[in-house]
């Protein structure tokens, strides 16, 4: 969270920074640009953090009940051919929330 916050704040900053007091078409300065990289760098690792955050542990991930379902003998789980069968939006469910069971 605290991550997020310092680079929308470092945004800001370097849009407030670069709209004040300078000609709309005047060049940004070598130290804007590096303080704009050093944004663009947070920003990616926010965004990595924040993935690793729901991927990995579940962070704001809502728990669906799924009802499990018996496939006719010899099919298994995912084949291409199950999903067009009926019943393919539960065996769907099932494959997409296969990975969250505890």
């Amino acid at each position: 969270m605290r991550w997020a916050l310092f680079t929308t704040l470092a945004l800001v900053l370097l849009a407030v920074w670069r709209g004040a007091g300078t000609a709309q078409e005047s060049r940004p300065s070598w130290l804007f640009i590096a303080v704009l990289l050093g944004a663009s760098a947070a920003l990616v690792f926010t965004g990595y953090r924040g993935g690793k955050n729901v991927f990995e542990y579940g962070v704001g991930v809502k728990k669906v009940a799924v009802r499990f379902i018996e496939l006719p003998q010899g099919e298994q789980m995912g084949s291409p051919g199950n999903m067009t069968k009926p019943n393919c939006a539960a065996r769907r469910a099932h494959h997409s929330f296969a990975s969250l069971r505890t």
